[in-house]
């Protein structure tokens, strides 16, 4: 019963089990915290040979203190952290391993460790995790242009980093910016952030690295709830609350479950818009945020072997003004934050993802497809007034309106034995994306002016593929190669008319060398090229007509890194050598990253909110 439930493979002697009466496991445990309590009394142990494969034996016998030779083994001792059961599986391979046997420099914020730091979205993940940045730019808009940034890899024109929620990835809204389409962490799994080029398994516009959100699946044989309720003061700004429940389970079992959760939460805001030439208070706290999600997912398994699960999430972010403060009228030590623009600069972004999975084993091989289908709508306005204005007279807004889908296909077949001295994954990628932006000029009169509209296709076309070969025990060895086609165009639709195209083709491959000599212990090597496309970038107003096309961006990254378990696998020293060269610029690092439950220090200006956070250093 507990192998079907968590889908994990036993490996015994029937002979030990004919004699022995479990007392059984409570609901709501871990996998190691219930086979702990199956087996409590029996006197049987366990252990991982891998994520999958668990193998049952008679505890051995007690020696003498006098005639012992050293301390126990860790693989002959009980419980989860002696096994190193409390390490986190990943997916960052599209196959699943063990964190600490994957050869990619990665930070996982399991969903308990988000709880504890007080992980919301983006803002914390990239304040918390060594090596990336996440900010905005302030002299434009409200906070909308963000900048995502992994190992200093920063763009030229389009964005370096890769998003992705499950193995769906989220386009950029405007060449090198995301906004702000990212998932809110209620009710996630885990995130993973993958550093280096991830472009042979994850795709192009991963040359710093990628960030997977992964959920929280419907299940068939277990039900499970959370809610979560929070209220907090923001110092001289306005209080913020949060509430949120998700549940899930069996509705016929083992055959069809769900999973559906809601969150909504409230930023109180901290900055005073003020009159610029009287001095008062328009509107205080004006940069307060409204955040909602909503996901509902079902799993329906018609074979024993065969997984169907469509899912539909929905988030938005809300900001009513600016969160930019001018250095001039502020006094950030006394806690005065006030910017002086004539118009209130509010945004809104949402986007919705439908996808369906189908997952199927057969008896050498597994077979994943996802369809998915993104989209997304953003209204924003922006200061357009000039820069000394004489009154409420000269005051402009920049209004923007951008719309966007994408759709993608992704099929991929992996050998079903991750442990065998052969392993492989193969695939093919398909994506069609189009979006549309329109801008224009709003003067105080209130007319739109210099209306302008841009239509922007994008179609990729990608198959890749990998190879692993255990050498010896230790060593490991894998090559990995990414081929495609990409090919773009934008239309403008105010006269006169302006249409640009272009198309490219890309091969990235990816080499990795291991060495583990131990259970806790891991040495690899590796060498990637990362790739992202080029693109259109759509003029901003009828005054730029012109359509331009940013052309493609390439590296290379070259890594040594190592990843080490220590005090039975609670912290871990992971030190990494890399460097890459390409055509945005050359960046050489040094991380040496320890995962223990530690705030760096940070400076703030509030402390309620992740807008404001300034990392004093990486």
């Amino acid at each position: 019963m507990f192998s079907r439930q968590t889908g994990l493979q036993l490996i015994y002697v029937s002979t030990i089990a004919e004699t022995q009466q479990s007392k059984g496991a409570r609901a709501g445990l871990t996998a190691a915290e219930a086979l702990t309590q199956l087996l409590d009394g029996t006197g049987l142990q366990f252990e991982f040979l891998n994520a999958r494969t668990v193998r049952i034996y008679p505890a051995p016998p007690v020696v003498p203190t006098a005639l012992a030779s050293g301390p126990a083994p860790a693989e002959r001792r009980t419980g989860s952290s002696a096994l190193g059961l409390e390490e986190i599986v990943v997916t960052a391979t599209r196959r699943e391993e063990l964190a600490n046997r994957v050869p990619i420099s990665m930070v996982v914020w399991t969903q308990e460790a988000m709880e504890m730091s007080g992980v919301k979205g983006m803002d914390e993940i990239a304040a918390l995790t060594p090596g990336v940045k996440f900010d905005f730019d302030s002299v434009s808009g409200p906070g909308l242009y963000t900048n995502l940034v992994i190992r200093g890899v920063t763009d030229r024109h389009g964005a370096t980093t890769g998003v992705y929620i499950d193995d769906t990835p989220v386009p950029a809204a405007r060449g090198d910016t995301f906004a702000r389409s990212f998932p809110w962490t209620f009710d996630l799994d885990r995130v993973e952030v993958l550093r280096g080029p991830q472009g042979t398994l994850l795709g192009q516009g991963t040359l710093g690295g990628a960030i997977r959100f992964i959920m929280n699946q419907p299940s068939l044989t277990s039900f499970s709830s959370l809610a979560r309720a929070e209220y907090s003061t923001t110092a001289r700004g306005e209080g913020s609350y949060e509430a949120g429940a998700a549940a899930g389970g069996p509705m016929i079992s083992d055959v069809l479950g769900f999973r559906a959760s809601a969150w909504y939460r409230k930023d109180g805001g901290f900055v005073d818009r003020i009159d610029r030439f009287t001095s008062g208070v328009i509107d205080s706290n004006i940069n307060r945020l409204l955040s909602k999600s909503v996901r509902v997912a079902l799993i329906w398994a018609p074979t024993g072997s065969v997984r169907i699960t469509p899912s539909l999430e929905y988030d938005s972010f809300s900001l009513r003004g600016s969160p930019v403060f001018s250095v001039l009228l502020s006094n950030p030590r006394a806690g005065e934050l006030k910017n002086s623009l004539l118009t209130q600069q509010p945004s809104d972004d949402a986007f919705s993802l439908a996808s369906i999975r189908l997952n199927a084993a057969f008896a050498t091989v597994d077979l994943s497809a996802i369809t998915a289908y993104f989209h997304r709508t953003i209204t924003s306005e922006t200061d357009w007034s000039p820069d000394y204005p004489v009154s409420y007279a000269d005051a402009a807004t920049l209004p923007v309106d951008l719309w966007q889908t994408n759709f993608s296909q992704e099929v991929r077949l992996t050998s079903a034995n991750s442990d065998a001295a052969l392993t492989w994954i193969v695939g093919g990628f398909y994506s069609s994306a189009r979006k549309r932006e329109a801008s224009g000029v709003v003067p105080a009169a209130g007319h739109l002016e210099n209306q302008q509209a841009t239509a922007i296709d994008q179609t990729q076309l990608e198959g890749f593929g990998q190879i692993g070969f255990r050498i010896t025990k230790h060593f490991t060895a894998s090559a990995g190669l990414r081929a495609g086609r990409t090919s773009y165009d934008g239309v403008t639709e105010v006269q006169p008319i302006a249409h640009v195209g272009a198309a490219e083709t890309a091969v990235t491959p990816h080499l990795d060398l291991t060495y583990q000599p131990g259970a806790g212990s891991l040495f690899y090597w590796t060498v990637a090229k990362g790739y992202r496309s080029g693109g259109v970038y759509p003029p901003i107003t009828a005054f730029l007509n012109q359509l331009a096309v940013f052309p493609p961006d390439t590296l290379w990254s070259y890594e040594i890194g190592a990843k080490h378990d220590l005090l039975d696998g609670r912290p871990t020293l992971n030190p990494v050598y890399s460097t890459s060269a390409g055509t945005m610029n050359r960046r050489t690092s040094f991380l040496q990253a320890c995962t223990v439950t530690r705030r760096p220090p940070y400076e703030a200006v509030r402390p309620a909110t992740g807008l404001s956070w300034r990392r004093r250093h990486s």
